[in-house]
Order: C-alpha cells, then structure tokens, then sequence
C-alpha cells in the first residue's frame, strides 16, 4: 500500500485534499476518540496513525512527493518549471551544480544560526551581560544552581571511579579519544575532518558552525565538561532565556535536518531505472547534492559487499582445497599400505 492508498486520495490529489484526508483520518484514530478499545488494539491505532504521519510529512511537500512519485511510478504533472531537457546527466551533476547545492545547505543552517546568535547577542543587552568571545558562554552558560548540580554530579561520578578503578582507566582513555576528536582554545570548537565526514553523512549537516553546536550539544566531550564546572556563573533569568532560544533553533534545525533525511531515504529507495535526465533537471542543486552522495553511499555499499562475497568465496575455495589435499595424501597413505 503506497502513501496515497493509506491517506485514501488519489495520485492527481491536491495539497489542500491531501491535507483534508490527513486531518480525517488523525480525527478519526485520536486516542481520546477511542475509549473504548483495549490496549492492544489502542497500540494498533497508534502504529497505524504513525505511518499515516509519515504519508503526509512526504506528499505534504512538493521536492518529496516529486520524488515518491517517480520512485512509484506515478505519472503526474511536475508543480515545478521544465528546465532545459537537452541537457545530459554530466551538466546536470556537474561539480560546479553540486557546489551550488552545497553552499544552499550551508545558507539554509546559516540563516538559522545567525537568527540564534542574534537573538542571544541581544539577550547580552537586554541583561546588561559583558560581550563574550567565547562560543560556549555565548550558547551554554551556566547558572548557580546548574553549577551545584554539576559539582554534585561530578563528585559522586569521581567516587564510583575510584571505587571501579577499571572504569577509571576506561574513563580517562575516551577522554582522550574525546579531547584529540574535539578540541576547545579559548572557547572557540575545533572539529576533525573525521567528525565533519560523519556528520555530513550521517546527519546532512555541512555548515562548520552548525556542526559545532551540534557535536558539543549532542555528545560528550571533555572540554564541554571543564567549561560546565569551572565556565563563567550567570543569572538564572538570562540562563533560562538562552535556554529557550536554543530549543527554539534545536526544533528549526531538527525539522530542516529531517526534511532532508527524508529526501535522502527517498533518493535511496528510487529505483535506478527511475532516475532520468528529466527527473534530475526538476531536482534543486542542494537536492541533486544529497542525490549524488546517496547513490556515492550506495555505490560504496555495494562494493564492501561485493568485496566480503570475493572474500568468502576465497576462504570457501582455499578451504575446499585444503581438504581435497588432505584427503588426496590420506588416500595415497592408505594405498601404500
């Protein structure tokens, strides 16, 4: 069952039928409009409204039902201007098309940094707050009671060290790994060029700033720790504000990130007889860069495996003739006697 069955609209639906038929159906399986209904069958409701989110998150948005449509093979009419159909996949893909689409992703996570650090430079004034360099001042301060609980927290983890003093040893050496993968001077984020290739895998994030934030804030690190316990103490109303204005661009980020994952799960799934001259020319540049490291995703996926067979096959083959010539001198033993 595809998207458009499980939303019960036909592929040539409009966006507003599309989000008439989702509101239906999220009415119809809210859980406060089934009482009635054992917990398991409640369960069932709850999956079933899941994957009916799911179907509206894709076909809500043009880029992601754009590329549904031609991974199912539905035929409708593009809601995007033709571009130039005589040109090949080389132009189409080509590096200075992909660089474009790389400095639209950066753009995109800029925009929402800069509206952040804005509003945090303005909090500064508004709490007549000295200026800082530092970047994890600007976004992590601490207030008094942070501080205590982190003293707290610190003292009783240093006792269960010293009590384990295996995972004393264990401790010290992710620190190090930690230390030399996130560097901090002077409050500004060093990221290895490790760290950047598996966030701009893994999580679509290319602006540096962007990935900064998000590695210090989504992972431990040693010299986020030292800036906790021994960072700068500031008010508790300022703290609590910046607070907010941090989860405020956490969901902003979230939901870019995974608009983007769902293009990327999308390029993933298309079949490759899908994937034509006049599909890729619908395709933005930043869309066509997510296309491109995907199938370089799958390409590299498929050759590991690929390798992993020949290896098998190999250890099967030396195996087999390791046998035949035991078996070959056991025999030719035999016959001497």
């Amino acid at each position: 069952m595809n998207y458009y069955e499980i939303l019960g609209v036909k592929p040539t639906a409009t966006a507003d039928e599309i989000r008439a038929a989702y509101l239906r159906l999220c009415k119809d399986l809210h859980p406060d409009k089934l009482p009635h209904l054992n917990e398991n069958l409640r369960k069932i409701a709850e999956e079933q409204l899941k994957v009916i989110n799911q179907a509206y998150a894709t076909l809500k948005d043009e880029t992601l039902r754009a590329i549904y449509d031609q991974m199912i093979g539905v035929q409708v009419p593009s809601p995007k201007p033709t571009r130039a159909t005589n040109l090949t996949f080389d132009e189409l893909l080509s590096s200075s098309v992909l660089e474009e689409g790389f400095r639209d992703l950066v753009k995109e996570e800029e925009r929402l940094w800069r509206d952040l650090t804005r509003e945090l430079y303005s909090l500064r004034r508004k709490h007549n707050i000295k200026e800082s360099q530092s970047f994890l001042e600007l976004i992590f301060p601490s207030d008094l009671a942070d501080r205590l609980s982190q003293i707290a927290l610190t003292m009783i983890f240093l006792v269960i060290l010293l009590v384990f003093p295996v995972l004393l040893v264990a401790f010290l050496s992710f620190c190090i790994v930690g230390t030399f993968r996130l560097i901090c001077e002077n409050g500004e984020l060093k990221l290895s060029d490790d760290v950047r290739q598996k966030l701009e895998k893994e999580e679509l994030i290319f602006s540096r700033l962007v990935q900064q934030y998000w590695q210090v804030s989504k992972s431990f690190s040693l010299s986020f720790a030292i800036h906790k316990v021994f960072g700068r103490i500031y008010p508790s109303a300022y703290v609590a504000e910046v607070t907010k204005s941090r989860r405020k661009f956490d969901k902003k980020l979230a939901e870019l990130l995974n608009h983007r994952k769902r293009i990327a799960k999308l390029c993933k799934d298309l079949d490759p007889s899908s994937l034509t001259v006049e599909f890729v020319s619908h395709l933005s540049a930043s869309e066509r860069l997510i296309l491109v490291r995907i199938l370089q995703q799958k390409i590299h996926e498929i050759k590991e495996q690929t390798e992993a067979l020949v290896a098998t096959l190999i250890g099967l083959v030396g195996t087999a003739v390791l046998i035949s010539i035991l078996f070959g001198s056991f025999g030719a033993s035999r016959r001497r006697f």
